[in-house]
């Protein structure tokens, strides 16, 4: 049991969550994760490291110690099907161009899972921080598109046209 005096705020920090209390006595739950060497407090800014991460890192190069174990740790705590990326063991983790067969496109940057035998697997870094941060929704974070059946435009509608410069 905890005291919480009304004139200050406290922070109680345990091992996956902090609850922090204000002075009304409300309190707030946030989440914590610990990812490799790097502590998160909530799934967004994770996301953010982690893409700031897949844009700046050099293409087909092993990524240092550092960022090795953070990934692996995103993979065991996140992933469904973490022992099945990993196999046998995971010699490193490199960034590369991701080849979408059904549409052959090639620009697109993601991480990949190089094993000790060789083979190679790409993941979703953002499927893994979902299950991590499951209440974060991370991967829903573009606004949603108009349930009125209308995708959005220009957010005006004009009734004459809006296109040269009209009747005289």
């Amino acid at each position: 049991s905890v005291l919480i005096s009304h004139t200050c705020f406290y922070r109680i920090t345990m091992s996956t969550e902090e609850v922090i209390a204000s002075e009304s006595g409300d309190e707030a739950v946030v989440e914590t994760v610990k990812l490799g060497y790097r502590t998160f407090h909530e799934g967004r800014a994770a996301a953010e490291y982690l893409r700031n991460l897949l844009t700046n890192s050099a293409v087909n190069t092993f990524l240092p110690e550092y960022e090795h174990v953070l990934l692996l740790d995103l993979i065991k705590k996140g992933h469904k099907r973490a022992a099945e990326k990993i196999g046998r063991g995971v010699k490193g983790f490199q960034v590369r161009y991701w080849c979408n067969s059904a549409e052959g496109k090639t620009n697109a940057r993601a991480f990949f899972l190089v094993r000790k035998n060789g083979s190679v697997e790409d993941f979703s870094y953002l499927k893994s921080l979902d299950g991590i941060f499951p209440n974060s929704r991370i991967l829903s974070s573009k606004p949603s598109a108009p349930k009125n059946g209308h995708g959005g435009g220009r957010g005006i509608v004009k009734k004459h046209g809006g296109r040269g410069r009209g009747r005289k």
